[in-house]
Protein backbone atom coordinates (compact mmCIF):
# COMPACT_ATOMS: atom_id res chain seq x y z
CA UNK A 1 0.00 0.00 0.00
CA UNK A 2 1.28 3.50 -0.80
CA UNK A 3 1.68 5.71 2.26
CA UNK A 4 2.71 9.31 2.92
CA UNK A 5 5.22 10.08 5.66
CA UNK A 6 4.68 12.89 8.18
CA UNK A 7 7.24 14.98 6.29
CA UNK A 8 5.46 14.36 2.98
CA UNK A 9 2.16 15.42 4.56
CA UNK A 10 3.65 18.67 5.82
CA UNK A 11 5.02 19.42 2.36
CA UNK A 12 1.81 18.57 0.51
CA UNK A 13 0.18 22.05 0.63
CA UNK A 14 3.31 23.63 -0.88
CA UNK A 15 3.54 20.92 -3.52
CA UNK A 16 -0.11 21.43 -4.43
CA UNK A 17 0.42 25.16 -4.89
CA UNK A 18 3.50 24.55 -7.03
CA UNK A 19 1.73 21.94 -9.18
CA UNK A 20 -1.22 24.29 -9.71
CA UNK A 21 1.09 27.08 -10.87
CA UNK A 22 3.16 24.90 -13.17
CA UNK A 23 0.38 22.60 -14.33
CA UNK A 24 2.41 19.60 -13.14
CA UNK A 25 0.77 16.43 -11.89
CA UNK A 26 2.70 14.12 -9.58
CA UNK A 27 1.95 10.61 -8.41
CA UNK A 28 -0.26 10.12 -5.38
CA UNK A 29 -2.16 6.99 -4.35
CA UNK A 30 -5.07 6.86 -6.79
CA UNK A 31 -6.84 4.63 -9.27
CA UNK A 32 -8.33 6.41 -12.29
CA UNK A 33 -12.11 6.45 -12.27
CA UNK A 34 -12.25 4.19 -9.22
CA UNK A 35 -15.44 5.75 -7.88
CA UNK A 36 -18.87 6.87 -9.00
CA UNK A 37 -20.47 9.93 -7.38
CA UNK A 38 -24.26 10.10 -7.07
CA UNK A 39 -25.83 12.54 -9.55
CA UNK A 40 -29.45 11.38 -9.10
CA UNK A 41 -32.21 13.23 -7.30
CA UNK A 42 -33.92 16.61 -7.26
CA UNK A 43 -31.28 19.36 -7.45
CA UNK A 44 -28.48 16.84 -6.99
CA UNK A 45 -26.09 18.52 -9.41
CA UNK A 46 -22.39 17.68 -9.63
CA UNK A 47 -19.99 20.05 -11.40
CA UNK A 48 -16.37 20.06 -12.50
CA UNK A 49 -14.20 22.57 -14.31
CA UNK A 50 -13.17 22.56 -17.98
CA UNK A 51 -10.94 24.84 -20.05
CA UNK A 52 -12.31 25.62 -23.53
CA UNK A 53 -9.80 24.48 -26.21
CA UNK A 54 -11.27 26.79 -28.86
CA UNK A 55 -13.85 29.55 -29.25
CA UNK A 56 -17.26 28.60 -30.58
CA UNK A 57 -20.35 26.60 -29.71
CA UNK A 58 -20.22 23.31 -27.83
CA UNK A 59 -21.62 20.64 -30.16
CA UNK A 60 -21.32 17.44 -28.12
CA UNK A 61 -21.07 16.19 -24.55
CA UNK A 62 -19.91 12.81 -23.25
CA UNK A 63 -19.50 11.48 -19.71
CA UNK A 64 -18.94 8.16 -17.93
CA UNK A 65 -21.43 6.77 -15.44
CA UNK A 66 -22.28 3.72 -13.33
CA UNK A 67 -25.28 2.27 -11.49
CA UNK A 68 -25.04 2.08 -7.70
CA UNK A 69 -24.91 -1.51 -6.52
CA UNK A 70 -25.21 -2.72 -10.14
CA UNK A 71 -28.94 -2.02 -9.91
CA UNK A 72 -29.83 -0.65 -13.33
CA UNK A 73 -32.71 1.71 -13.97
CA UNK A 74 -34.01 3.75 -16.88
CA UNK A 75 -32.47 7.17 -17.50
CA UNK A 76 -35.37 9.47 -18.33
CA UNK A 77 -33.58 12.83 -18.43
CA UNK A 78 -30.20 14.51 -18.08
CA UNK A 79 -30.11 18.17 -17.04
CA UNK A 80 -26.97 20.10 -17.99
CA UNK A 81 -25.73 23.55 -17.02
CA UNK A 82 -22.61 25.54 -17.81
CA UNK A 83 -21.21 28.16 -15.45
CA UNK A 84 -18.48 30.76 -15.66
CA UNK A 85 -15.51 30.26 -13.35
CA UNK A 86 -15.54 32.27 -10.12
CA UNK A 87 -12.01 32.37 -8.63
CA UNK A 88 -13.26 33.89 -5.36
CA UNK A 89 -15.08 30.76 -4.18
CA UNK A 90 -13.67 28.44 -1.49
CA UNK A 91 -11.01 30.89 -0.27
CA UNK A 92 -10.57 28.90 2.94
CA UNK A 93 -8.73 26.08 1.15
CA UNK A 94 -5.51 28.04 0.72
CA UNK A 95 -3.47 24.90 0.01
CA UNK A 96 -5.50 24.16 -3.11
CA UNK A 97 -6.43 26.17 -6.21
CA UNK A 98 -9.56 28.15 -5.43
CA UNK A 99 -12.61 28.68 -7.55
CA UNK A 100 -15.96 27.21 -8.41
CA UNK A 101 -19.14 27.73 -10.48
CA UNK A 102 -20.02 31.40 -10.88
CA UNK A 103 -22.76 32.88 -13.05
CA UNK A 104 -24.79 30.42 -15.12
CA UNK A 105 -24.38 30.87 -18.88
CA UNK A 106 -26.42 27.97 -20.26
CA UNK A 107 -28.80 25.18 -19.30
CA UNK A 108 -30.71 22.48 -21.15
CA UNK A 109 -32.67 19.31 -20.41
CA UNK A 110 -32.15 16.21 -22.53
CA UNK A 111 -34.87 13.52 -22.60
CA UNK A 112 -34.02 9.85 -23.00
CA UNK A 113 -34.57 9.95 -26.77
CA UNK A 114 -31.69 12.40 -27.21
CA UNK A 115 -29.18 10.31 -25.24
CA UNK A 116 -26.71 7.83 -26.71
CA UNK A 117 -26.00 5.26 -24.00
CA UNK A 118 -23.46 2.46 -24.40
CA UNK A 119 -24.16 -1.06 -23.22
CA UNK A 120 -22.82 -1.34 -19.65
CA UNK A 121 -19.38 -2.95 -19.54
CA UNK A 122 -17.81 -4.86 -16.65
CA UNK A 123 -14.97 -3.07 -14.87
CA UNK A 124 -12.96 -3.72 -11.68
CA UNK A 125 -14.89 -3.06 -8.51
CA UNK A 126 -15.61 0.64 -7.87
CA UNK A 127 -16.65 2.58 -4.80
CA UNK A 128 -19.85 4.61 -4.52
CA UNK A 129 -20.01 8.14 -3.11
CA UNK A 130 -23.14 10.07 -2.16
CA UNK A 131 -22.32 13.58 -0.94
CA UNK A 132 -25.90 14.28 0.11
CA UNK A 133 -26.26 11.08 2.14
CA UNK A 134 -22.68 11.18 3.46
CA UNK A 135 -21.97 7.70 2.04
CA UNK A 136 -18.75 6.10 0.92
CA UNK A 137 -19.33 2.44 -0.05
CA UNK A 138 -16.28 0.38 -1.13
CA UNK A 139 -16.61 -2.44 -3.66
CA UNK A 140 -20.07 -1.23 -4.60
CA UNK A 141 -20.38 -2.02 -8.32
CA UNK A 142 -18.62 -3.33 -11.43
CA UNK A 143 -20.57 -1.65 -14.25
CA UNK A 144 -19.70 1.38 -16.37
CA UNK A 145 -21.37 3.07 -19.34
CA UNK A 146 -20.84 6.19 -21.39
CA UNK A 147 -23.61 8.68 -22.12
CA UNK A 148 -23.28 10.91 -25.18
CA UNK A 149 -25.24 13.92 -26.39
CA UNK A 150 -24.36 15.18 -29.87
CA UNK A 151 -25.70 17.63 -32.41
CA UNK A 152 -26.56 20.26 -29.83
CA UNK A 153 -28.85 22.70 -31.64
CA UNK A 154 -28.31 25.42 -29.06
CA UNK A 155 -25.11 24.54 -27.27
CA UNK A 156 -23.33 27.16 -25.18
CA UNK A 157 -20.77 29.47 -26.78
CA UNK A 158 -17.36 29.45 -25.10
CA UNK A 159 -14.12 31.42 -25.40
CA UNK A 160 -10.79 29.65 -25.91
CA UNK A 161 -8.71 29.49 -22.74
CA UNK A 162 -11.57 30.40 -20.41
CA UNK A 163 -12.51 28.07 -17.54
CA UNK A 164 -16.09 26.88 -17.23
CA UNK A 165 -17.92 24.46 -14.95
CA UNK A 166 -20.13 21.71 -16.35
CA UNK A 167 -22.93 20.62 -14.01
CA UNK A 168 -25.04 17.51 -14.58
CA UNK A 169 -28.01 15.89 -12.90
CA UNK A 170 -29.82 12.65 -13.78
CA UNK A 171 -33.46 11.68 -13.48
CA UNK A 172 -34.01 7.91 -13.45
CA UNK A 173 -36.92 5.52 -12.95
CA UNK A 174 -36.94 1.91 -11.69
CA UNK A 175 -37.21 -1.04 -14.04
CA UNK A 176 -38.98 -2.97 -11.28
CA UNK A 177 -41.54 -1.38 -8.97
CA UNK A 178 -40.17 -0.68 -5.51
CA UNK A 179 -36.53 -0.43 -6.55
CA UNK A 180 -34.48 2.76 -6.16
CA UNK A 181 -31.76 2.88 -8.83
CA UNK A 182 -29.14 5.62 -8.55
CA UNK A 183 -26.84 6.80 -11.33
CA UNK A 184 -23.35 8.04 -10.53
CA UNK A 185 -20.83 10.14 -12.46
CA UNK A 186 -17.48 8.34 -12.65
CA UNK A 187 -14.60 10.09 -10.96
CA UNK A 188 -10.92 9.95 -10.13
CA UNK A 189 -9.50 11.08 -6.80
CA UNK A 190 -6.38 13.12 -6.01
CA UNK A 191 -6.69 15.54 -8.92
CA UNK A 192 -4.48 18.62 -8.72
CA UNK A 193 -6.89 21.21 -10.13
CA UNK A 194 -10.09 22.62 -8.68
CA UNK A 195 -12.01 19.69 -7.23
CA UNK A 196 -15.49 18.70 -8.34
CA UNK A 197 -18.33 20.27 -6.38
CA UNK A 198 -21.90 19.36 -5.52
CA UNK A 199 -24.91 21.61 -5.03
CA UNK A 200 -25.67 21.63 -1.32
CA UNK A 201 -29.30 22.11 -0.34
CA UNK A 202 -28.56 24.84 2.19
CA UNK A 203 -27.06 28.31 2.44
CA UNK A 204 -23.57 27.02 1.63
CA UNK A 205 -24.39 26.60 -2.08
CA UNK A 206 -21.68 24.66 -3.92
CA UNK A 207 -19.37 22.54 -1.78
CA UNK A 208 -16.36 20.40 -2.61
CA UNK A 209 -17.05 16.73 -3.31
CA UNK A 210 -14.39 15.26 -1.04
CA UNK A 211 -15.73 12.04 0.48
CA UNK A 212 -13.34 9.12 0.03
CA UNK A 213 -11.91 6.01 1.64
CA UNK A 214 -10.19 7.07 4.89
CA UNK A 215 -7.56 4.37 4.28
CA UNK A 216 -6.62 5.98 0.97
CA UNK A 217 -6.87 9.63 2.01
CA UNK A 218 -4.22 9.38 4.76
CA UNK A 219 -6.06 12.05 6.70
CA UNK A 220 -5.77 14.53 3.81
CA UNK A 221 -8.90 15.74 1.93
CA UNK A 222 -9.33 13.98 -1.40
CA UNK A 223 -11.01 15.73 -4.30
CA UNK A 224 -12.76 14.22 -7.29
CA UNK A 225 -12.10 14.75 -10.98
CA UNK A 226 -15.21 13.82 -12.96
CA UNK A 227 -14.93 11.96 -16.28
CA UNK A 228 -16.36 13.96 -19.19
CA UNK A 229 -15.54 15.72 -22.45
CA UNK A 230 -17.05 18.64 -24.35
CA UNK A 231 -16.56 19.12 -28.09
CA UNK A 232 -15.91 22.53 -29.63
CA UNK A 233 -15.07 22.27 -33.36
CA UNK A 234 -11.82 24.00 -34.31
CA UNK A 235 -12.47 26.86 -36.75
CA UNK A 236 -10.91 26.54 -40.21
CA UNK A 237 -7.66 28.56 -40.54
CA UNK A 238 -8.28 32.00 -42.03
CA UNK A 239 -5.59 31.43 -44.65
CA UNK A 240 -7.39 28.36 -45.97
CA UNK A 241 -10.69 30.22 -46.03
CA UNK A 242 -9.08 33.06 -47.94
CA UNK A 243 -7.50 30.66 -50.45
CA UNK A 244 -10.82 28.88 -50.95
CA UNK A 245 -12.57 32.18 -51.63
CA UNK A 246 -9.81 33.26 -54.02
CA UNK A 247 -10.01 29.93 -55.83
CA UNK A 248 -13.73 30.39 -56.42
CA UNK A 249 -13.01 33.77 -58.01
CA UNK A 250 -10.43 32.22 -60.33
CA UNK A 251 -12.85 29.49 -61.31
CA UNK A 252 -15.44 32.13 -62.08
CA UNK A 253 -13.05 33.96 -64.35
CA UNK A 254 -12.20 30.78 -66.26
CA UNK A 255 -15.82 30.38 -67.10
Amino acid sequence: MNTLSRTERSLLPSLLRISALLGVLFALPAVAFATAVNMTGASHFLADEWVAPASGAVTALQFDTAWQGDLAGAITQIDARLYNHDPTLFPGLSSLPTGGPGSQVWSMSFPAASLSITTPSTVPSQAWIDNWAGQWLPGDHTNMMTIGISGLASGPSVVAGNTYWLALNATVSPLVAGQNPLLGWNAQTWNMTDGAVYEASNAFGWRYSSLTDPALSHGIPSFHNLAFSLTVPEPAPLTLLAMAALGSVWLGRRR
